[in-house]
């Protein structure tokens, strides 16, 4: 994902995540998807459409039914996303990477860069908190509707302003958005691959270990 660092606001997608751990009950990510749906409202963006980014920053399926749903406790750094079972945890991570020096960490249900946005949120608790990560996301997809005019070119920046990756990642959200699932393909050495619309690779997705430790996702742009 590329990102202009002008850009102050500018959120930064996020890569696909891994689960840490053996899966808690998919039912946190309701959290999610409650506080997408307020934030919304509030913020007056279009409906549906942060839902729609969401499902693709850090959607996580559940098991049993496949069904994907944002993820609140996910991070993404270094080129893999991880998904936590508990909020502790996720912030345990984050300052562990912090500590090394890492400070590109895209964070919560829309995966905010705290690098590439450093006041968004007073802290690490309130980060990866869904209603205020929401809000903020909600505020600045508001904030590139009001620059650009349209809300597919929105959708568009939200990823990046570079005019290629943006726009397959638009025409991306614009399918989730109509009601697409997110496309993923299982290979059959049990990586799954997010594709664009019109072809190509966007994220990868592997198992990693042994438990449900894990599953790690790349960015293919």
């Amino acid at each position: 994902m590329k990102r202009l660092a002008a850009l102050a606001c500018l959120l930064a997608p996020a890569t696909i995540p891994i689960a840490a751990r053996a899966a808690p009950p998919i039912s946190v990510a309701s959290a999610c998807e409650a506080a997408i749906a307020a934030a919304e409202r509030r913020a007056q963006t279009a409906p549906g459409l942060l839902h729609a980014i969401g499902l693709v920053e850090s959607g996580r399926a559940d098991p049993r039914s496949g069904t994907r749903r944002p993820w609140p406790w996910t991070i993404s750094a270094e080129g893999i996303g991880t998904f936590y079972p508990t909020k502790a945890e996720a912030i345990t991570a984050v300052q562990a990477l912090q500590a090394r020096g890492v400070t590109s960490v895209d964070v919560g249900c829309m995966q905010v860069n705290l690098q590439y946005h450093p006041a968004a949120f007073r802290s690490l608790e309130d980060a990866f908190e869904p209603g205020v990560n929401a809000t903020y996301a909600a505020r600045f997809l508001q904030s590139l509707y009001a620059r650009l005019g349209a809300w597919p070119a929105a959708a568009s920046a939200y990823h990046s302003f570079t005019p290629g990756l943006g726009a397959q990642y638009a025409k991306l959200i614009a399918a989730v958005w109509s009601g697409a699932p997110v496309p993923v393909v299982e290979q059959p050495n049990g990586t799954e691959i997010v594709r664009f619309p019109g072809g190509g690779e966007m994220r990868m997705f592997r198992s990693a270990g042994d438990q449900g430790r894990g599953r790690v996702f790349g960015v293919l742009d």
